[in-house]
């Protein structure tokens, strides 16, 4: 029963009220013992005749009835209850910082929003949705920057975000196609939009907002008879007057009309 009572007694240390400077010593005194222990004796093949499983259940059963122990489960089950209670509440509290930074997009107070994921990372650190929404409002917010400097600095958030939205998410359809849209029009990057509209094609059924960025990238890429050809259908399919106008002038322009 000793062997079982020096590992109790490290248990027992830890619960009680004991004087710090002690801690160590008592450490190493119970190591130096365990140390001594064949532990092989428990087990066959090594179990001596006169040392059988029984009086091992009975160390058990000793064990299970020993006050302390009884306490120290206690204890660590009403540590789980405290934990598991906090743990919920952190997540309530994750997400109502989400449901606020989706409420003020929304409203278009991109700031607000920003700062309401922002907080809403430190529970999720790893949800792309986060990450995305986080980007569509730096994109948003650099479109209301006078200064350059302010513009680009939004701006490099918003790759930032994209970019990580997909590195956790790389199928996260509109993360591709608001990624393309930045590379495409804010970094001058049409190469790179492509392969992203690309991956977009193979997710998702491509919408009006995709074929205008496709037709865009086109052009971009000195391929004018598939921006044209795409423009041309938009001009009459596309989902309001305003695009189908939009999308006849753009091929307009492409063909020096």
């Amino acid at each position: 029963m000793k062997y079982f009572a020096l590992i109790l007694s490290v248990l027992i240390l830890f619960s009680c009220h004991v004087d710090p400077k002690n801690i160590e010593d008592k450490i190493t005194e119970i190591e130096d013992k365990l140390a001594e222990t064949d532990f092989r004796k428990f087990f066959s093949p090594f179990a001596k005749e006169s040392d059988p499983l029984d009086s091992l259940a009975q160390r058990a059963h000793d064990i299970e009835s020993d006050v302390s122990v009884k306490q120290l489960k206690k204890d660590i089950e009403k540590q789980t209850k405290i934990l598991n209670s906090a743990l919920l509440s952190s997540q309530n509290l994750g997400r109502t910082y989400y449901l606020l930074g989706l409420k003020f997009l929304d409203y278009q107070m991109y700031g607000q929003a920003m700062q309401y994921f922002q907080q809403a990372l430190e529970y999720y650190p790893e949800k792309p949705e986060l990450f995305y929404n986080i980007g569509v409002a730096a994109g948003w917010m650099s479109d209301a920057q006078a200064e350059p400097g302010k513009r680009k600095q939004y701006l490099d958030q918003a790759r930032f975000n994209l970019e990580r939205a997909l590195k956790l998410m790389p199928n996260y359809a509109t993360a591709l196609l608001a990624l393309a849209v930045l590379y495409s029009y804010s970094f001058n990057m049409p190469y790179e939009a492509k392969a992203l509209i690309k991956r977009y094609k193979e997710i998702e059924v491509p919408s009006t907002t995709s074929l205008f960025v496709e037709a865009h990238i086109a052009a971009q890429t000195m391929d004018e008879h598939t921006a044209i050809e795409i423009y041309t259908d938009l001009s009459s399919t596309a989902n309001t007057p305003e695009e189908r106008a939009k999308a006849a002038e753009n091929r307009n322009l492409l063909l020096g009309r």
